[in-house]
């Protein structure tokens, strides 16, 4: 997901304010290659997979390891819900506790458009041990691999960062030593709220989604986009990252004289 935040809401509104647009619509991921087109994906370990989609519709994978000193590994490869996954043997014990299993969802990663052939980086959400993470915008490193720091999350004591795929083979052998300090490595996956995902599989929708009718205004080609939106809560930190520099007006109903 690119780091996703809720506002939430109360029964006693006192606020009222209005977000600017913050721009055109987000780019849709993109899809996976025809049938017969190779895709090659990058894994955070710095080994690549190569995708050709079957006669039968199943993906086959090609694998080419990286490789760095001391190193002998196997491919653990999957189906799952129609999705090839594929998992170095020498990573396999850090799955789920510190490594997010999306990360090698091969499948995934092509739909999100973190193949080779759109993004030379792969998005991560790094959570470090007892400090306070990255504290602003940069680099910061696992062993010998160095991250851009797009956002710093202090709340979780980590960063939204992006690894290089040309530093993921370092990134790789820093994971095979465990390295100190680092709790959790999630991919920084997008979210989409539509009637299907990208690849036009059914997608889980919110019930309250349904029961206003937004499925059938999707439909009709309505996106929110260039709309304004009211949000009714009691009160907002309008300096926080998704809101500074949106919001548009604000109206305070209490007797305080304060908004924040």
């Amino acid at each position: 997901m690119r780091t996703q935040r809720r506002l939430g809401s109360a029964f006693a509104v006192s606020l009222v304010i209005l977000l600017a647009p913050a721009g055109g619509a987000a780019a849709q991921p993109a899809p996976p290659g025809p049938a017969g087109a190779p895709v090659t994906v990058t894994l955070l370990t710095g080994d690549r997979v190569t995708v050709t989609a079957t006669a039968g519709g199943r993906q086959a994978a090609t694998i080419d390891p990286a490789r760095w000193p001391g190193r002998h590994a196997s491919f653990q490869t999957s189906y799952a819900g129609g999705d090839l996954r594929v998992i170095p043997s020498d990573v396999i014990r850090l799955l789920p506790d510190l490594l997010d299993p999306q990360l090698f969802d091969v499948s995934a990663l092509i739909r999100a458009g973190y193949d080779d052939a759109h993004t030379p980086t792969l998005p991560l959400i790094v959570q470090h041990r007892g400090r306070a993470g990255v504290t602003s915008v940069g680099t910061t490193s696992v062993g010998s691999a160095a991250l851009r720091v797009d956002r710093p999350l202090p709340s979780i004591h980590g960063a939204a960062t992006r690894l290089s795929k040309v530093d993921a083979v370092s990134f790789g052998a820093a994971l095979s030593t465990m390295p100190a300090g680092v709790t959790h490595v999630w991919l920084d996956t997008p979210v989409h709220a539509a009637a299907v995902d990208p690849a036009g599989k059914p997608a889980t929708l919110d019930p309250n989604l349904t029961q206003i009718g937004a499925p059938a205004a999707w439909a009709a080609g309505l996106s929110g986009a260039g709309v304004r939106v009211a949000v009714l809560d009691t009160g907002v930190d309008s300096t926080h990252p998704d809101l500074a520099g949106r919001v548009a007006a604000e109206q305070n109903f209490t007797a305080s004289p304060t908004v924040s």
